[in-house]
């Protein structure tokens, strides 16, 4: 199961921000943590590497959000195949 710890820059605009929020909040793979200002931490769990990936792309879709900072991604427990 990947897991990624993920900094979001989110927009100075109040009501965009808070669509954001209310956005990733609705998440169920997506656990949110602490803001700093204008960042947020978050936390993704998915079942594969491109669950993981889709998820991390489709976060940065999300209308208030300006950047997605990757900053770990553990997948030690997931099956990659035979190398």
């Amino acid at each position: 199961m990947p897991i990624s710890g993920l900094v979001l820059t989110l927009i100075d605009e109040p009501a965009a921000r808070a669509r954001a929020l209310e956005a990733l909040s609705a998440e169920p793979r997506v656990t949110l943590g602490q803001e700093f200002g204008a960042r947020l931490a978050v936390v993704t769990e998915t079942a594969t590497l491109g669950e993981s990936r889709d998820l991390a792309e489709s976060l940065i879709d999300i209308e208030g959000v300006a950047l997605l900072e990757v900053v770990m991604v553990d997948f030690s427990d997931t099956d990659l195949g035979a190398a």
